[in-house]
């Protein structure tokens, strides 16, 4: 840079360094005036009043620039100037000046110092040294451009040297970053050479640093949890594969004792409608010997019916044989007061009452027998009655029996078709038990991969270094190892 300077500082030869302290010499005693309508108009400007917060802060950049203008317009370039504009550029620099503000009012002085100059040119001066009025003129343009090339050069290398620093500490935190160090922490402007400038992208830096050693905490944190958890469900699933393989075979003992059932309580169910099949046919059988009996009663009662007729007309043969016998023994003793000629009506006579004694006696005897059979008949009867009676409750009792058999057997048809259902979804359990078993093993071995991908990982996190935390992480590791081997 200092060679860069050198050949600008070259292009002015002894004439125009000569011209500049003839500008001096016009313009000096106009600096007070310019500085002040150069404050003037800079203090009406928001933007620029933030960086004058008192009046002493204007009076003493008035006097430097006052100062650092007599250095230029003196022609002098040595190393007062050298130094005053340095000072100008890293102020600049320093309290973070806007290059646009800055171009802007330096124009504006820039302008004010021309007009003056030509002002003072448009004299006497000026028809004397016609000829040299233009080398004058420009003499100024071409140093008050070098003094804003210079201040501009030295504020943008003020500039890189601060983002230099800021990107050499980055690129430090960085590396320490890349070795696993998140403990460690760029100092800030009050603690090193740091520029304010870069300050906000340190501090989100150590921010961000500082939040990736809570999530790196966090993690061990978890990753400690997650091992114990891990120790807990392999446990737990080992537990879960003993008892899914003592399901399973408890399931296959369950399903061939239902498969032995459903074969009994099937041959049952065939049995059972075998013998509601027998009891319907007996109960046909039976109600076919009700109708006999029912028949039989009919038969007895008519029998009782023509004994009792028969038994009136007994009576009726046993009042004509009466009849017949007082008939008889009239006509006898009409017979004997004939005398000798009623004597053959008289045998006739004897004979009728002796039919009729006989009649009467056979109608007696007709009469006990028919007694005696109707009684008989009537035992019959009541007997016939009663057994009609008792087959009646035997059909009655049939039917009860033939309907219990009957929902017996619907029961046995239902529960051999259930059982058979049952026996189906044990066999589709047993089938599920044995994929949850596979599924178990399959478990137990995800769980073992996860168990080496969470002990790999934790070997990675060990290698992290943050703030405040190393201790614990120590701490954290050595109860997930434990947690580990007591799994």
């Amino acid at each position: 840079m200092q060679n860069e300077l050198k050949k600008k500082l070259d292009q002015f030869d002894l004439n125009d360094c000569n011209y500049l302290k003839e500008v001096g010499r016009h313009l000096l005693p106009q600096l007070q005036s310019v500085l002040s309508r150069f404050y003037e108009r800079a203090l009406k400007d928001p933007e620029t009043t933030k960086f004058f917060a008192s009046k002493d802060r204007v009076d003493a950049a008035r006097s430097a620039q006052h100062k650092h203008w007599e250095r230029l317009l003196s022609g002098d370039f040595g190393s007062e100037y050298v130094a005053s504009v340095e000072r100008i550029g890293r102020t600049h620099a320093r309290i973070n000046l806007p290059l646009d503000t800055y171009l802007s009012a330096y124009a504006c002085a820039a302008s004010h110092l021309t007009e003056l100059l030509m002002e003072k040119l448009s004299g006497g001066l000026f028809r004397r040294k016609k000829r040299n009025s233009s080398k004058i003129v420009s003499a100024l343009q071409r140093a008050l451009l070098l003094d804003i090339e210079r201040v501009v050069d030295i504020t943008f290398t003020v500039w890189g040297e601060e983002q230099k620093k800021a990107f050499d500490a980055l690129d430090s935190a960085i590396m320490e970053l890349a070795n696993g160090n998140l403990a460690h922490v760029i100092a800030g402007p009050d603690e090193s050479d740091y520029p304010v400038r870069y300050d906000a992208v340190r501090v989100k830096f150590n921010a961000a640093t500082s939040q990736l050693g809570e999530v790196i905490e966090n993690l061990v944190i978890s990753m400690s949890d997650l091992r114990s958890m891990i120790a807990e469900i392999t446990q737990a699933t080992d537990e879960l594969s003993r008892r899914t393989v003592s399901q399973a075979a408890s399931l296959e003992e369950t399903a061939a004792a239902l498969s032995q059932l459903t074969e009994s309580v099937s041959s049952s169910s065939e049995n059972t409608k075998a013998t509601n099949e027998v009891g319907r046919k007996a109960q046909g059988e039976v109600t076919e010997g009700a109708a006999l009996i029912g028949n039989t009663a009919d038969a007895m009662h008519t029998i009782q019916s023509s004994s009792d007729s028969i038994s009136q007309i007994t009576v009726l043969i046993d009042d004509v044989a009466f009849q017949t016998n007082l008939l008889a023994l009239n006509a006898g003793v009409e017979a004997a007061r004939a005398g000798e000629a009623g004597k053959g009506f008289a045998v006739v006579a004897s004979e009728v009452r002796s039919l009729a004694v006989r009649t009467s006696d056979a109608a007696r005897d007709i009469k006990k027998l028919i007694e005696e059979s109707g009684a008989t008949v009537g035992q019959g009867v009541a007997l016939i009655e009663k057994a009609k009676t008792t087959f009646a409750d035997i059909v009655t009792r049939f039917e009860e029996v033939s309907d219990l058999t009957g929902n017996v057997a619907a029961a046995s048809v239902e529960q051999s078709q259930g059982l058979s259902e049952i026996n189906v979804a044990i066999a589709e359990m047993d089938k599920i038990t044995q994929m949850n078993a596979g599924m178990v093993e399959k478990t137990i071995l995800a769980m073992q991969t996860m168990e080496n991908k969470s002990t790999e990982l934790q070997d990675l996190v060990s290698n992290l270094r943050y703030a405040g935390s190393e201790h614990d992480a120590d701490q954290s590791f050595e109860r997930a190892a434990r947690a580990g081997h007591a799994a």
